[in-house]
């Protein structure tokens, strides 16, 4: 499968979209736009916990004519390891990049906080295909991942190795 360039991402498919980092005035978009994915998923605050602890990364896709959030990812750090969770693109705007661009983005920052690998647990077949596309490194699935007793695919993807697709 070919790497995906994110100046590509950028300047040839998503002109119309800045990813940046989430800041307080995109909070509300932001929360909405992850529970257009996880409706099931954090309530508003732990999502405010997550965004007042993890805001170096997590980030939002923004349209640059309406500054409206289509998109959210978010990052977590531990000593040796970062991890990529809640990657969610609201319904109207899935499968046109905006998904692909947020993983890079974050991959990127990753990168720049002296990250080398990037792992994160799905159990979406199309996580996977996005992860695919900019290096996964290895991919397992584990049973009971959570306590919910749902199984998850693992993924690792080598930043480091991957990082001329990044740039």
């Amino acid at each position: 499968m070919n790497m995906i360039n994110i100046k590509q991402a950028f300047t040839n498919s998503l002109p119309e979209v800045v990813i940046r980092r989430c800041e307080a005035d995109d909070f509300n978009e932001a929360f909405n736009c992850y529970k257009s994915s996880f409706p099931k998923g954090h309530n508003s605050y732990s999502f405010a916990r997550i965004f007042r602890f993890q805001r170096e990364t997590f980030l939002v896709a923004k349209l640059r004519n309406n500054q409206k959030v289509v998109g959210v990812i978010i990052g977590f750090t531990e000593q040796k390891k970062s991890w990529m969770t809640s990657l969610s693109v609201h319904p109207d705007y899935r499968r046109q990049g905006y998904g692909s661009a947020l993983i890079i983005q974050l991959g990127l920052t990753f990168l720049d906080l002296g990250y080398k690998h990037a792992y994160a647990t799905t159990e979406e077949p199309a996580i996977i295909y996005l992860n695919e596309k900019i290096g996964i490194t290895e991919k397992s699935w584990k049973e009971n991942y959570f306590f919910d007793g749902i199984g998850r695919h693992i993924i690792k993807i080598d930043l480091e190795k991957n990082k001329k697709a990044l740039l």
